[in-house]
């Protein structure tokens, strides 16, 4: 049933949308892999997840984000650096979660709340260290002043 998260129903507006035919087994993929009971609710979730990225790339103001990393901990430099990077961010690093993957590779979670820049900024350093194999961030939301 759709409805908002204040009990009322929810208007939507009905499309049309037009596919090559790879795209559509895409997007039956997507729907029968992320669980979704109808291409529509794939849909909106794929422009929600379009619509943020580009939220992302024009923030500027305080944002609250999640910074993911997967890094081959076997690489003592990215372990080391990772954890440098982590302290010198410390002002707008609220939570960090560590996984160990497996027996070479980890994942971390950071929560962040702050500037976009600097979150960006973050972000980027993050990216160029040698042993870090995936790093990105998703905005969670604008943050007031």
């Amino acid at each position: 049933m759709r409805g908002s998260w204040l009990g009322g129903p929810t208007p939507v507006a009905r499309i049309g949308v037009s596919l090559e035919p790879n795209l559509l087994v895409e997007l039956d993929r997507i729907v029968k892999e992320g669980g979704y009971s109808n291409r529509s609710q794939a849909l909106r979730d794929l422009i929600r997840n379009a619509l943020s990225a580009q939220e992302w790339q024009k923030s500027t103001g305080n944002v609250l984000a999640a910074v993911t990393i997967y890094y081959d901990s076997e690489s003592s430099f990215a372990t080391r650096r990772i954890l440098e990077m982590q302290h010198e961010f410390y002002h707008d690093i609220r939570s960090s979660t560590h996984f160990h993957i497996s027996e070479t590779s980890c994942l971390e979670v950071l929560v962040v709340s702050g500037k976009a820049a600097d979150i960006k900024s973050l972000v980027r350093s993050l990216k160029s260290v040698k042993g870090v194999m995936h790093a990105d961030v998703i905005l969670i939301s604008k943050v007031p002043a």
